[in-house]
């Protein structure tokens, strides 16, 4: 049994090595009533009903009369360590023999439940499974933190601490609560609770929400779309998104692999946002204004769109879904929800291509840089100059000057390794 992360593997070794007898009778109100019958004589049987009690006392030549079943309960975790078992077959710890769904289904895959509770339930399933059933009973605990107010209490009604989460979704969504939560949990750590996380998963989705309204706005009425990942091979800005989708779902996959979950909602939120938004979108934008993105283009951005929504699923699935059955019309069993995880596709993984974007996107942010700093309006048109240690990048550059060219008002531009500088300039390295 693999525990994640993998720190807790101490604490369960230290209950294990130091592991008492375990009392399994409690005084209290409710609970499952120990199945043990008593006669006059303090002799005893273990049955499910009085008659089947009695007809063991008969069988042992004890007397079967005035018997009186144990006023104990069990532990809540006698049953609970079972439970591996019993929801699959009830009947297996009486027959010793399992069911088609038992066999099916055990060991199951993963386990998600506090460190808290490690001892009282995850080590006494283990200890079951092997005792009735000769293997583990998962192959993966997922240990989480636990949501803390924000001086670090456990919520509690007695304290007063604890949000009505009914009016937090109302007011954020419960994909925008979900987001800001992941987001701000590395795991097996503790949340403080800060409404603030909420609202940040709120603007999430709305810009999510917005990215897709600008895509269907650029749509013509009467026109067809179809939606595909056939991107322009000129194009670098659709080589790119290509490659940093890629390169995105490679990732998740392994943080998915080792219950990163906090780092992988982290990759899929900057892809969306800052990659998808704040540059593919900007450079899909067309030339003049009240004009549209062509057809060829927004079916290649909408292509882009649905992967993005695959990989946004598992954290945000309300929006994800509804974006998705509104990109094109979809039958149920076209949903989101059961369709394909996306595979990693290596051929469109282009290193260069995305050096190539980076160097751009630093010299798109210096040009604003320099504008910030010497007050110049984004408006105004400016003369540039860029030095390059060798001549393949300067070509590399004016190939693709489009980017810079769309991003910034350029005037002029002046890409090489013997560019020289002009006597009044502003510089960044």
């Amino acid at each position: 049994v693999e525990f994640h992360p993998k720190k807790f593997k101490n604490t369960y070794r230290h209950w294990m090595e130091n592991v008492r007898d375990w009392c399994i009778s409690r005084q209290l109100w409710w609970g499952h009533r120990i199945p043990a019958w008593y006669n006059e004589d303090e002799d005893f049987v273990v049955a499910k009903t009085e008659d089947e009690a009695r007809e063991k006392f008969k069988s042992q030549d004890l007397k079967s009369e005035n018997l009186r079943q144990d006023e104990d309960v069990l532990d809540t975790w006698f049953s609970s360590w079972l439970w591996p078992i019993s929801v699959f077959d009830p009947e297996f710890i009486k027959t010793g023999e399992a069911n088609e769904e038992l066999d099916y289904y055990y060991p199951t895959k993963d386990l998600v439940t506090a460190p808290e509770i490690m001892f009282f339930w995850v080590a006494r399933m283990i200890i079951a499974g092997y005792e009735y059933k000769g293997d583990k009973p998962f192959d993966n605990v997922y240990y989480t933190g636990i949501v803390r107010d924000k001086k670090g209490r456990k919520m509690s009604k007695s304290l007063g601490n604890s949000p009505d989460p009914i009016e937090l979704i109302g007011k954020y969504g419960a994909d925008g609560i979900r987001m800001g939560m992941l987001f701000a949990t590395p795991a097996g750590k503790h949340l403080p609770f800060d409404e603030k996380l909420c609202e940040q998963g709120r603007n999430f989705s709305n810009k999510v929400w917005n990215a897709f309204r600008f895509l269907t706005m650029n749509m013509e009425e009467g026109v067809k779309y179809e939606p595909n990942l056939e991107i322009n091979k000129d194009d670098l800005s659709d080589r790119w998104m290509a490659a940093r989708i890629q390169q995105t779902i490679a990732g998740v996959n392994k943080d998915f692999d080792t219950y990163k979950l906090n780092d992988a909602i982290k990759k899929v939120y900057s892809l969306i946002w800052d990659d998808f938004c704040d540059w593919y979108i900007e450079l899909a934008k067309p030339d003049e204004y009240g004009q549209n993105i062509p057809k060829e283009k927004l079916n290649t951005a909408l292509g882009f769109f649905e992967q993005l929504m695959k990989l946004l699923h598992p954290f945000m699935p309300f929006i994800s879904e509804e974006i998705w059955q509104h990109i094109q019309e979809r039958s149920a069993d076209e949903a989101l929800l059961v369709s394909a995880w996306p595979e990693m596709d290596e051929t469109k993984l282009d290193e260069d291509d995305l050096k190539l974007f980076d160097t751009l996107q630093q010299m798109v942010s210096s040009l604003r840089n320099i504008r910030a700093e010497v007050q110049v309006s984004p408006k105004e048109e400016l003369v540039v100059f860029i030095q390059t240690k060798d001549q393949q990048t300067a070509d590399a550059i004016l190939t693709h000057r489009v980017v810079l060219e769309k991003l910034e008002s350029i005037k002029s531009l002046e890409v090489g390794p013997e560019v020289e500088k002009p006597e009044v300039y502003s510089s960044s390295i």
